[in-house]
């Protein structure tokens, strides 16, 4: 159980890191995840051999979190598409179902853990107890719990509804922006619905027909994993659209290094060579993704001296270094937008996984490059 648990809180965190630098709302999506999982782990608890002292931290105590699911569906699509996270004091509204259900726990928060207990082992084993039913402050259990699920039901029909707007007005972008984001959104909710669907006709198979309280195993603490690995069906969820270099490549370097330094030995032009174990290193390692990088780092990475470096592109290539390198990244940019990376991310983002510390400095580079903005560029060739 504690074992699928901590994999979604990993793989949760991949896509926290992941996407982080391009979409702050990625974090809406984070809440959801761990919501859900929390949500199928409260079920599988109760209904399997597990220690009371446990789920008594389980049962009731993260309806309110369960609540938060629907919204931040919600302003995880808003984020998508509008490319940044939103947020306003008007949000607040939408913390509305979880206030009202964590007032309404506060009579079972406020049990001894002792009468808890006696509760929990009322519930599942008809045990003697004071209390017949959890105790709760407006409205009980059944209504509270069909209260959260109609509340993100209704989320996430108003989220679908709400981006469906957007295949039919906007921009070109924004309607392929919305597609890809509808079939995603689609896909994993019909992994996790499909999954929640059999898992409930499994419950009721055991319990009407093998008369069994203990339905389910540690075995089945594996479908906790079932809606964050649905994930990896599209590889952008888990890490966006960076290219590391593989094994191959740096392979392929090394070798080029190593037969620009034989060059050397054997009397060939040093500049040539250095010229040529610059460029090698730049394609294979793409130190230019970085925004931070500069000659120095090339004078570090290769042990040329600096003077040397700089003779190399101002001399041989007849190019200074920052337009070489605002070069490698427009076009690094554009296989971005080519990849439709552009329907996920926002042109803030593509700015910064392409290495430009912001937008402004993107736009800037791009139109002196192409003779167009980033949008422009998209519209007309894509």
């Amino acid at each position: 159980m504690f074992s699928s648990l901590l994999l979604v809180v990993f793989i949760s965190m991949i896509i926290l890191i992941k996407h982080w630098n391009q979409n702050k709302g990625v974090v809406y999506l984070v809440i959801l995840i761990i919501a859900t999982s929390l949500r199928q782990m409260t079920l599988l608890v109760f209904y399997s051999k597990g220690s009371a002292d446990f789920i008594v931290y389980i049962y009731t105590y993260w309806d309110a979190i369960y609540a938060l699911i629907g919204p931040c569906l919600y302003y995880y699509f808003r984020s998508i598409i509008k490319g940044k996270i939103d947020y306003s004091a008007f949000a607040l509204i939408h913390l509305i179902p979880f206030v009202l259900i964590f007032i309404n726990s506060i009579p079972y928060y406020a049990l001894p853990l002792a009468e808890k207990i006696d509760l929990i082992n009322f519930m599942r084993y008809g045990s003697q107890s004071k209390y017949t039913s959890v105790p709760y402050l407006f409205f009980q259990g059944k209504i509270q719990k069909f209260f959260f699920m109609i509340s993100n039901f209704s989320y996430a029909a108003y989220s679908i509804y709400y981006a469906y707007q957007f295949k039919f007005k906007g921009s070109q972008i924004l309607r392929k922006k919305v597609s890809v984001l509808l079939s995603k959104a689609v896909t994993v909710c019909v992994i996790t619905i499909l999954t929640y669907f059999l898992l409930a006709i499994y419950y009721y198979y055991q319990i009407h027909y093998n008369a069994s309280f203990y339905v389910f195993n540690q075995s089945h603490f594996l479908v906790l994993l079932i809606f964050p690995l649905s994930f990896f069906l599209f590889p952008s969820f888990l890490y966006g659209e960076n290219e590391n270099p593989s094994i191959f490549s740096r392979f392929n370097q090394a070798l080029k290094i190593t037969f620009s330094d034989s060059l050397k030995k054997e009397g060939v032009d040093s500049s040539t060579a250095n010229l040529d174990r610059i460029i090698a290193y730049i394609s294979d390692s793409k130190p230019y993704l970085k925004d931070s990088f500069s000659l120095h780092d090339i004078s570090r990475a290769l042990n040329i001296p600096h003077v040397r470096v700089t003779n190399c592109f101002n001399k041989q290539l007849q190019v200074s270094f920052p337009v070489y390198r605002n070069k490698l990244r427009i076009d690094y940019a554009i296989s971005l937008f080519i990849k439709g990376a552009h329907l996920n991310t926002s042109i803030e983002g593509i700015a910064s996984k392409s290495g430009f510390k912001s937008k402004s400095a993107f736009y800037l580079a791009f139109k002196a490059e192409h003779g167009v903005t980033p949008i422009e560029w998209i519209k007309v060739n894509l």
